[in-house]
């Protein structure tokens, strides 16, 4: 079976460096903010994680990353055998 998960990361700048975070939709203990930086998706080829520019704007990244999940079950569907006695 093909990697089909896709997760949204927030890529920043924080007091340690540049770091990636999972992004949280909905309110989990304390929030810190770091206001540079850009939504990152989190994919991978075989055990090779890529991350991928999703912007700046949050609703901009979670149609990414449903659009990307969409490709990877599409792109798995396209390759799988059909079952009969085609050629493919």
């Amino acid at each position: 079976m093909a990697n089909r998960k896709v997760s949204l990361l927030w890529y920043c700048r924080t007091p340690r460096g540049w770091r990636r975070f999972t992004v949280v939709t909905g309110h989990q203990g304390v929030e810190v903010s770091y206001p540079e930086g850009r939504y990152e998706l989190l994919v991978y080829e075989g055990r090779k994680p890529v991350y991928k520019r999703a912007g700046d704007n949050a609703a901009d990244a979670l149609t990414a990353r449903d659009r990307e999940a969409h490709m990877l079950v599409a792109r798995e569907s396209a390759t799988a055998p059909c079952g009969c006695s085609c050629s493919r």
